[in-house]
């Protein structure tokens, strides 16, 4: 399965999951905090992609993929 078959949401929130398991393993608290935001910036982008998947409104990468094959056709 490629990336591009894995809904958004699920890519960002398995990034938002390696951010924290790495935390588990830091030591600087300075680290850790800053490793925290960015798990916490990829939930908030896992949101977005999970209301944008409710509204119906396509990803502009899936966008840009379709009319590329087209393209290539």
């Amino acid at each position: 399965m490629g990336e591009c078959a894995v809904p958004a949401r699920d890519r960002y929130r398995r990034k938002a999951l390696e951010c924290v398991r790495m935390v588990e393993r830091m030591r600087d608290p300075a680290e850790r905090a800053a490793v925290l935001e960015i798990a916490k910036a990829f939930m908030n982008l896992a949101d977005h992609a999970a209301d944008r998947d409710d509204h119906g409104t396509p990803h502009r990468a899936s966008q840009y993929h379709s009319e590329r094959h087209a393209a290539d056709a």
